[in-house]
């Protein structure tokens, strides 16, 4: 066989000239690798494996073995034919090294060919691919050609490596190669181009026009005088997949530079790379570059980008984490510059920049889009965006992003948006991010749109906006978005409108942020209006908290917001504070502390304003507890404000929650839009519950509190309460601790006690068994205290369809100003008839009137009720005030009350008392001997009672022990009276005693109430008069209904 071997040293040195055929003897190409070889055969290039092992002596081998392989990578280069692969055994590979080389070249590179596959990693053994190793068996592609570095055989720190200045100016190089070229498995490192133009760029590797694929690198301790340290593409679209790119350096793009093309990175690291202008990691310049699944970490630059720095070409990172990377200037992590790259799945944390946007710096025109990204932890140490930066008509889009705990010393914590830049964001978070003014946002000049945004936890900690700041002219919109337990040092605790913004407020919730509440003083707890009129529609502002004024809004310098369909609520003192020469209108709103005629009053014409009347959030937070994300400001089914705004100003499909904006044909005020009536039938409640999240339609899926069943119940509802103790300021619409918390009664709604939880019939309950006890003991501490709430149960202007039976009520401590000075049990007014069956009402204290029951007006009727152990120790009526009322008692023991007058009954209304016990209570509780009216004391107004005792009362001066003051008219009739003593005007008709012992059982704690003694001296003569029949003896046996006194 006369056929050449790749050592024959008649290869490549003929004559090209004298060549007549395009083919050798065998058929084959006759000029391969440029020069024609001597003799009838040319030497063909290798295929299949060509093998290469550093340990071999020289090149003298075939290459077609391990046994036989090549020393040099360059010679299995220069003899590789398409189709060939090159497998590459551990051990330092030079460049200058091989066929065709020129020793210490700093021009030498290993040039990929087209078809040709080279393989790193493998041991000197193996016979198939998938048995290297790369991590055991490293191969390295070194620069480092006079083999002299400081740092060897890979460079570690390319910033304090010496002896690179004869490397080579590109380890590896593709030029016009497609993706049949590829380079895996193998370490790139000691390349140094700090020439002249190509050799200023690509110190690692460089591309011009190719596209190959290169996998398993680490291209390590590369660095160029101008781009692309590790990297350089130019017009050129690689793939890279598994590669680490790591302690490169650059003036331009550290790691990787892109210039035009479509590169590809997948599964990479760009980690600890530095550049000192810009793109400590990556630059992208006119390049639409695909990172994917890979993290750049760490790197470094004095100018801006840290992580990447993009320009132009579009470029899309997913699946990608840009954290801990650092920039001098803008863009601790990325800066975009007129580019409009995406974000996908992506995490930008702990970047820092020196001057603007922490993580993202965008500028001057770009539009990059977040999709599904976390925005955190980053810090612009002295400029502004802590998170972004949008600077010049940037207009970004952010789509389900959380941007959080980023910080700024300037302004924007969470983002900054400056000089018309038009961010758009939906679905996105905005927490915990602090700056000096704007805490989660500030917009400088700027008209972003926000869409299903929440900001919470966010700080001003300068001056303010805590959740966010709009200023100069900016026009932002906020719709569906909600805004709690932000902060302000001064003002804005939630939004501060400044410098004539004319911001849009739609289906937005303010809540729970405060404002100035630490040293100094601060005013708009919800937001803050300085020289700007937003608008407000379908807003809900509750409980914010300011340090000085507006506690829910503060408008000041000619602001002149409008509120229509909203709900300022809060602390009805210091809600809304206006301040020169600002005018807010109001339509279709409520506002705490405000009548509908004061509010109407802001407009030019009346405007359908609420009277300040509680609005029923399902779950209000006490204004104190400001900042807070707590609380639940959705509308109860029963709120007076449902349905209750105007169609026309509604422009959104649904409301915060996502749910139609208008159900049943009228738009409702707030956020929220109610989407279901209120509940009929029977509703369940039990203590036992843990919470209020089931549906109340059955004893398994029961309310816990008593409120929540209120709010939710609608006409002809029966509630049915289970054995336990019930808190008026715990459940839907109440605030914890809240004094004026009260079981406020509703037409048509039945309240029944006494159930144990399983009865499925009214008549199966036992309320003497089973005992329901509604207590105004808000602090629980089992004492009256200051903390408890005044009246426990109310009753304003109820009909007789509302109804409350088989309860203790106990608790009330009514001892604040008119009327939270009266009926610390009951407190019914307004004309109200609503009924009172089967109570117990006892412990409780007015310090006015009425310690256990007051009634102002109307004719409400108290059966089977006993009214015990109350007081009014500074006032009168210590059980019970009638005050133009036409009360009735039928079958009420009212007992062991005491008063400084009517120990039992102060009334100044048409009372009826029928087949009752009024005994031991006492007038003159205070000790002067001057009090009046043990059991009853009447004030010239008419009384009938009948079959009733009335004995056993006293007062300390002994002058009206039962009855006191003036009875004109009043109608006595079968009756028991121990004295009538002290007493005017009493006129005693048919059947009555007077000072017969009625022979009560000693009073003590028997489970029941007081009842005569079965060796009573004499039966009332009940056969005077054919009506009314006589009493029954008040024991449970004989009334069912009537809660043991406890």
């Amino acid at each position: 066989d006369y056929r050449l071997q790749n050592t024959s040293p008649v290869r490549d040195v003929g004559n090209n000239a004298a060549n007549t055929q395009p083919l050798d003897l065998a058929g084959n190409p006759r000029i391969f690798n440029t020069t024609i070889d001597l003799g009838a055969y040319e030497f063909q290039p290798l295929t299949g494996i060509i093998y290469v092992d550093k340990s071999r002596p020289d090149d003298s081998g075939d290459g077609l073995s391990w046994a036989t392989a090549f020393r040099n990578l360059q010679t299995a280069l220069a003899l590789a034919g398409s189709g060939a692969e090159i497998w590459v055994a551990d051990g330092t590979y030079y460049p200058d090294e091989g066929v065709g080389q020129t020793a210490n070249a700093r021009t030498s590179t290993f040039a990929l060919k087209d078809g040709v596959a080279i393989y790193g990693g493998f041991a000197g053994t193996e016979t198939l691919l998938t048995e290297r190793d790369v991590a055991a068996n490293v191969a390295i592609l070194s620069g480092d050609l006079q083999q002299d570095d400081s740092q060897q055989p890979i460079i570690t720190d390319i910033t304090t490596v010496t002896g690179i200045g004869d490397n080579a100016y590109h380890v590896v190089s593709s030029n016009g190669n497609n993706n049949t070229a590829r380079l895996d498995g193998f370490t790139i490192t000691g390349g140094n181009a700090d020439a002249i133009n190509p050799n200023n760029r690509g110190g690692g590797v460089y591309n011009s026009s190719s596209s190959p694929s290169l996998g398993n690198l680490n291209i390590r301790g590369n660095r160029a005088n101008n781009d692309g340290g590790g990297v350089y593409n130019i017009s050129s679209s690689p793939s890279l997949t598994d590669v680490t790119l790591s302690n490169n350096q650059a003036i331009n793009g550290g790691a990787i530079y892109n210039n035009g093309g479509s590169p590809s990175f997948e599964r990479t690291t760009i980690n600890a790379n530095t550049a000192s202008s810009n793109g400590g990691g990556v630059y992208n310049i006119g390049a639409s570059a695909r990172f994917t699944d890979t993290l750049i970490q760490s790197n470094t630059t004095n100018g801006g980008g840290g992580g990447v720095f993009t320009n132009g070409g579009n470029s899309s990172f997913t699946d990608v984490q840009i954290r801990d990377n650092e920039a001098g200037g803008n863009g601790g992590g990325v800066v975009s510059v007129n580019d409009s790259p995406s974000f996908t799945n992506v995490t930008i944390s702990g970047n820092t920049a020196t001057f603007d946007g922490g993580g993202v710096a965008n500028a001057l025109n770009s539009s990059p889009s977040f999709t599904n990204v976390t925005i955190s932890d980053n810090t612009s140490t002295g400029g502004n965006g802590g998170g972004i930066a949008n600077n010049n008509n940037c207009n970004p889009t952010f789509t389900n992003v959380q941007i959080s705990n980023n910080t700024a010393n300037g302004n924007g914590g969470g983002i900054y948006n400056l000089s018309n830049s038009t961010a758009s964001l939906s679905a996105t978070q905005i927490l915990t991010n602090t700056a000096a003014r704007g805490g989660g946002v500030y917009n400088d000049g700027s008209n972003p749109t926000f869409t299903n945004v929440r900001f919470s936890g966010n700080r001003a900690t300068f001056t303010s906006g805590g959740g966010a700041s709009n200023t100069n002219s900016s026009s932002p919109t906020f719709t569906n978005v909600t805004f709690s337990g932000n902060s302000a040092n001064t003002s804005g605790g939630g939004v501060a409108n400044l410098t004539n913004s004319t911001a849009t407020f739609v289906n937005v919730q303010i809540s729970g942020n405060s404002a100035g509440t630490g040293p100094g003083f601060g005013s708009g707890g919800g937001v803050l209006n300085e020289d700007s009129s937003p608008s407000f529609t379908n807003v809900t502002i509750a409980r914010n908290r300011a340090g000085f004024s507006g506690s829910g809004v503060f408008n000041i310098n000619f602001s002149d917001p409008t509120f229509i369909n909203s709900i300022i609520w809060g602390e009805a003192t210091n809600l809304v504070g206006n301040a020169n020469n600002s005018n807010p209108t109001y339509q279709y709103s409520l506002v705490q502390g405000n009548s509908a005629t004061t509010l109407n009053a802001s407009s030019p014409s009346s405007n359908n304003n609420f009277n300040s009347t509680n609005p029923l959030f399902l779950n209000s937070i006490a204004t104190i507890s400001a900042p807070t994300t707590a609380g639940d400001y959705r509308l109860a089914p029963t709120s007076p404000v449902v349905d209750g705004g105007d169609n026309t100003a509604n422009t959104t499909t649904t409301d915060l929650d996502g749910n139609p904006r208008v159900f049943n044909t009228t738009i409702d005020l707030g956020a929220y839009e109610v989407q279901t009536l209120p509940l009929a039938g029977i509703i369940y409640v039990d203590k036992s519950r843990p919470d209020d999240s089931g549906d109340g339609l059955s004893w398994a899926t029961a309310f816990r509190n008593l409120q929540t069943a209120l709010a939710f119940a609608g006409s002809s509802a029966e509630i049915w309460v289970a054995d336990g103790t019930y808190y008026p300021d715990e459940g839907v619409g109440q605030t914890a601790n809240d004094r004026d918390s009260t079981f406020a009664l509703k037409d048509g709604v039945a309240i029944y006690g006494g159930f144990a939880g399983t009865e499925t019939l009214l008549t199966e309950r036992d309320v003497t068994a089973n005992v329901a006890i509604l207590s105004g003991d808000l602090d629980q501490s089992g004492t009256a205290t200051n903390n408890d709430a005044y009246h426990v149960v109310s009753s304003d202007g109820n009909t007789t369809t509302a109804l409350l039976d088989g309860f203790t009520i106990t608790g009330g401590n009514a001892n604040g100003s008119n009327p939270r000075n009266r009926g610390g049990g009951i407190y019914t007014f307004n004309s109200s008839t609503a009924q009172f069956r089967a109570l117990s009402i006892s412990g409780n204290t007015a310090s006015g009137s009425g310690g256990g029951v007051y009634n102002s007006g109307g004719s409400p009727s108290y059966t089977n009720v006993i009214i015990s152990s109350n007081s009014a120790n500074s006032g009168i009526g210590g059980g019970v005030v009638n005050q133009n009322s036409s009360a009735t008692f039928t079958n009420v023991i009212i007992s062991s009350n005491t008063a400084i007058q009517g120990g039992g009954i102060s009334s100044g209304g048409a009372v009826t008392v029928t087949n009752s016990t009024i005994t031991n209570n006492v007038a003159d509780a205070d000790g002067n001997g001057t009090g009046d009216g043990g059991g009853i004391f009447g004030v010239g107004v008419t009384f009938t009672i009948e079959n009733s005792i009335i004995a056993g009362n006293r007062d300390l001066s002994g002058q009206t022990p039962d009855l006191g003051g003036d009875f004109t008219g009043s109608t006595f009739s079968f009756n028991l009276i121990g004295s009538t003593a002290g007493a005017t005007n009493v006129t005693l008709g048919a059947g009555n005693r007077v000072g017969v012992d009625p022979g009560l059982f000693p009073l003590g704690n028997y489970g029941g109430p007081p009842k005569p003694t079965p060796s009573a001296p004499t039966v009332l003569p009940w056969t005077l008069a054919a009506t009314p029949s006589p009493p029954e003896p008040l024991t449970n046996a004989a009334r069912p209904g009537l809660a043991a006194a406890r």
